[in-house]
């Protein structure tokens, strides 16, 4: 049987830009489930729970996109990375 390391995994790299994005996103979900005035309170006969979900399914993935293609700027030599 093959022997395992034992010792720290390495960590996983991550732009501050990627967490804080993943954070802001984690909190903004938490909020959605632990605020029961979302729950209760309707516009347009949607609770906003179902509003804030919506605009989360749709803001995040948005936001996503335009991080990319911000982040993926042509090379000052002309050369695209790979």
């Amino acid at each position: 049987m093959a022997e395992q390391q034992s010792g720290p995994r390495p960590r996983i790299a991550m732009q501050r830009g990627d967490a804080i994005f993943l954070a802001t996103f984690l909190l903004l979900s938490a909020v959605g489930f632990l605020v029961p005035a979302l729950r209760e309170e309707r516009f347009a006969g949607v609770a906003l729970f179902g509003w804030w979900m919506a605009g989360l399914m749709v803001l995040v993935p948005l936001v996503a996109v335009v991080r990319s293609l911000r982040e993926r700027r042509p090379r000052p030599d002309g050369e695209d990375e790979a």
